[in-house]
């Protein structure tokens, strides 16, 4: 009878959830591509992270209206979309962690030279701002 009791009470302790004494930490992310199918997904994650406090949405067209959908999720987190490159800048502002999703997909039979000089020319017009705006992101 104990040795049920106690088989019982391991599995309820395995599936309690852990509570953190220390302070969390809060994180400023910016996404840039946030708009692609991947950038949306990452997105949506990063809203439901406790650690994260303000999230930056970047892309060239549907950041805006990307970042006001997500508004609605209700959590802790601040979400601001942002368009055109003129407002990468503001995007990055304070960016503890920046994740790049932007670019073109690989396409079938493509090399992965080819990808490289489709998405290239991103990289180098992005890499400036974040370098210094948010060099220790």
């Amino acid at each position: 009878m104990m040795r049920n009791v106690r088989v019982v009470l391991k599995s309820f302790s395995s599936l309690s959830r852990k509570f953190s004494t220390t302070q969390t930490s809060n994180s400023r992310v910016c996404v840039i591509g946030a708009c692609g199918n991947v950038g949306q997904a990452l997105s949506l994650l990063l809203k439901r992270d406790d650690r994260v406090t303000v999230l930056s949405l970047y892309d060239v067209k549907k950041a805006i209206g990307m970042a006001l959908d997500m508004s609605h999720i209700d959590t802790n987190s601040e979400v601001f979309g942002y368009e055109k490159i003129e407002m990468l800048p503001k995007a990055l502002y304070c960016a503890d962690v920046v994740v790049i999703v932007a670019g073109q997909p690989r396409k079938q039979g493509s090399s992965e030279d080819e990808l490289l000089k489709q998405n290239g020319p991103l990289i180098v017009e992005i890499m400036p701002h974040i370098a210094e705006i948010c060099p220790k992101a």
